[in-house]
Formats: structure tokens, C-alpha cells, sequence
């Protein structure tokens, strides 16, 4: 497989692992969430799919996955997705449609639910919650 390029940003005081491929046209970006003990890895070959099909993809690996560091105490849920927002803002995304699988399909509907005004569309894949 070959090696996702991700680059390193500070959310939250969290060092995070972030991938954005694809161009940033007029479309609604769309943010892939991974499951527990995953990263941005098990959500790949979709991003590069939906690059493919003319979308921005955005990916994160969550807090205490991946490549991302541990969050400073155990998260709630509500806590992720708070989190998630933050990457949000300081990315500029107004508006996302989500992508998630198990606990990001968790965090998705959260985020649906407490951020409507910020996501579109969610799909959902094998989704905790």
C-alpha cells in the first residue's frame, strides 16, 4: 500500500494527522472519519475514489489513532466531535458532507445532530450508535 500523505497540524493543542487531497472546487468537501483503532489508512482507497470522481476529501486520524497523539485525558464522544469541529473551522470548511465508518459513523451523528448547520449529507458505514 502505498504511503498516505499526511501532513501535521495543531487542533486543540493535539498534534493531528490530516490528509486533503483532491481539488477544492465548488462542491461540498467531504470529511472521512475512521473507526476505533483505525486511521486514515482503513479510509484510503475511498478518498482516492471519491478524488477520482472530482470531490476534496478531507481525513483526520482521530486523537490517540494513527499517527494523531492521545487526547489529554479518555474523550467522550461529544469531545471527538467538538474536536472534529475545531479541525473544521481552522480548515475553513463551512459546510461538509461526512463519511464515516463505525466510530466516525458515531461521531458523524453527533455531528449531524449538534452541527446541522455545518454538514450536509452523511453516510454511514458500519456505524456505531
Amino acid at each position: 500500500m502505498t504511503e498516505v500523505p499526511r501532513t501535521f497540524l495543531d487542533i486543540g493543542g493535539i498534534k493531528t494527522a490530516v490528509v486533503v487531497v483532491g481539488e477544492h472546487n465548488e462542491g461540498t468537501p467531504i470529511l472521512l472519519l475512521h473507526g476505533w483503532r483505525a486511521s486514515i489508512e482503513a479510509m484510503w482507497r475511498v478518498a482516492l475514489r471519491l478524488v477520482d470522481e472530482g470531490f476534496c476529501v478531507h481525513a483526520l486520524d482521530f486523537p490517540g489513532f494513527g499517527k494523531t497523539d492521545m487526547p489529554p485525558e479518555a474523550w467522550t464522544v461529544p469531545q471527538y466531535a467538538a474536536w472534529v469541529m475545531r479541525y473544521l473551522d481552522q480548515a475553513g470548511l463551512e459546510k461538509v458532507n461526512l463519511i464515516g465508518h463505525s466510530f466516525g459513523g458515531r461521531i458523524s451523528l453527533v455531528l449531524g445532530a449538534e452541527y446541522s448547520e455545518r454538514v450536509g449529507k452523511i453516510a454511514l458505514s458500519n456505524s456505531a450508535g
